[in-house]
């Protein structure tokens, strides 16, 4: 027995575009139309979106809705490292600046969010995503390139315990690096007391 699984482009499963040209649309001076951004400090390495670095910026207009994060979108950065990250409840109604792509994902119950972010982060999309570039140390990519990227698609009752099983291993990592701060600062406090 063979075990055959589809991958499709993902043009074919999903929406693809590019952030908002935010160089022409912000000003400093103050407006009505005032958005928390998006800005590549406030998107972590490992696929998170890190709240308090995000920014509230002044705009000429009032930004189009399709420029707003959704629940269920993806964006990824497309300078490396190009990390995708899956949009929450939590990271909702944030403005996409141009430096990410955006991807909305057509129908859900075929293809889950969050399991294409994991596909998009894993080392073997990283490397490709690296080749497609042209390969200056901050290479752009653009959308062309995801719009050719095949994406596997297995039954998505197995997409869904990929994604926890990521999620599960996210919070680990996270419960470690606390774990080593909190040792840390506790050796550090006993190497004063001397």
């Amino acid at each position: 027995m063979t075990n055959l699984q589809t991958t499709v482009p993902l043009i074919e499963v999903a929406d693809i575009s590019v952030g908002l040209m935010t160089a022409r649309t912000i000003t400093k001076e103050p407006t009505p139309y005032v958005y928390k951004t998006l800005n590549l400090r406030s998107v972590a390495q490992q696929g998170a979106i890190d709240l308090n670095l995000v920014e509230d910026a002044f705009y000429q207009n009032q930004v189009p809705e399709t420029y707003f994060t959704r629940q269920g979108d993806i964006i990824v950065r497309n300078a490396k490292p190009y990390t995708a990250i899956a949009i929450t409840s939590e990271t909702e109604g944030l403005v996409i600046p141009f430096f990410f792509i955006i991807i909305r994902v057509l129908d859900p119950n075929r293809l889950d969010p969050e399991y294409l972010a994991w596909h998009i982060n894993t080392p073997k999309v990283q490397q490709a995503l690296y080749r497609e570039s042209t390969g200056y140390l901050l290479a752009p990519i653009g959308v062309q390139q995801f719009k050719r990227l095949r994406v596997p698609l297995p039954p998505i009752s197995k997409q869904r315990n990929l994604t926890e099983f990521n999620a599960l291993a996210k919070k680990e990592v996270d419960l470690l690096r606390q774990l080593a701060d909190a040792r840390e600062m506790l050796y550090n406090n006993l190497m004063k007391r001397f």
